[in-house]
């Protein structure tokens, strides 16, 4: 009879096979790239993270972890084109004998396909290498936010080969793109004496409580009655302005910065009181 544990069916290998996919899909767990002793390092192609500002153009590299026995690979980036705008691809600064192709057909859907490969019988060395830079520019958005650069097979399929055209087992990461929505800034306003008045401001500012940059502001002192508008006291309502606008009513204020403005009112002056001339002396 043979002893069960002796079975392949129960070996370290064929139990981590079957285990690994299930623990994967059952609570999300995944094994650790780095490699287990007498076992052969993990091949992986991966998308960096990236910051870019909105408006902007940055680059998400695309990088290799060889193992020193591939020749070619292709495979396809996945965005959103909601939030990013497929720019331009630049060659990496890692094998000069590189050879690249794009595919671009796709880019109106999110999808950018890339084929990288070496002449024919060279192998990529081992270790880290940066096989190209995909830029994205940054849509327009209210407000900071994340996306992810996926991996997939349209238009290009997911594939890294060796010198004899032979698939490599290999792993792909996904990088994450943080967009930084515009600046936005607060204006505070006030009114002394409190109660004599108070300021409108047109347009209000968003649900944040700020203006996005380069907003102008329509601001205007409101006296009660009896009271009228003195002067402004704070920041400069813009980058250039004469001296003349603290006693500028209404004003414009062009939000560059956070700024605090506060509208004073004086009490409008009474006039004479009328004496009553002797019948006498007219």
């Amino acid at each position: 009879m043979n002893n069960q544990k002796s079975s392949p069916l129960f070996n370290t290998a064929r139990l981590k096979a079957i285990l690994v996919p299930i623990l994967a899909v059952a609570v999300g767990w995944a094994p650790s790239l780095a490699p287990a002793y007498g076992q052969s390092p993990t091949r992986v192609v991966r998308a960096s993270d990236m910051t870019v500002q909105v408006g902007q153009t940055n680059y998400v590299d695309l990088e290799l972890e060889s193992q020193g026995d591939e020749n070619a690979l292709s495979f396809s980036l996945n965005f959103d084109p909601a939030v990013l705008r497929f720019d331009n691809v630049v060659e990496g600064s890692g094998e000069v004998s590189l050879l690249l192709n794009v595919i671009t057909n796709q880019i109106g859907s999110g999808r950018v396909g890339l084929a990288v490969a070496l002449r024919s019988g060279l192998v990529f060395a081992p270790g880290t290498q940066e096989l190209a830079k995909i830029g994205f520019e940054a849509l327009a958005t209210t407000s900071s936010q994340t996306t992810s650069v996926t991996f997939g097979d349209q238009p290009m399929g997911r594939q890294v080969i060796d010198t004899s055209g032979q698939p490599l087992s290999t792993s792909y990461l996904s990088g994450t793109v943080t967009l930084i929505g515009p600046p936005r800034y607060r204006l505070t306003l006030a009114a002394v004496p409190a109660g004599l008045g108070f300021v409108e401001a047109d347009p209000l500012p968003g649900a944040d409580g700020k203006y996005a940059a380069g907003t102008a502001v329509n601001l205007t002192a409101v006296a009660a009655s009896g009271y009228q508008f003195a002067n402004w006291i704070g920041n400069p309502p813009s980058e250039v302005f004469t001296p003349e606008w603290v006693w500028q009513n209404p004003l414009t204020c062009q939000m560059t910065d956070d700024k605090e403005l506060t509208a004073t009112f004086t009490q409008i002056p009474l006039p004479p009181a009328m004496t009553a001339v002797p019948e006498r002396h007219r």
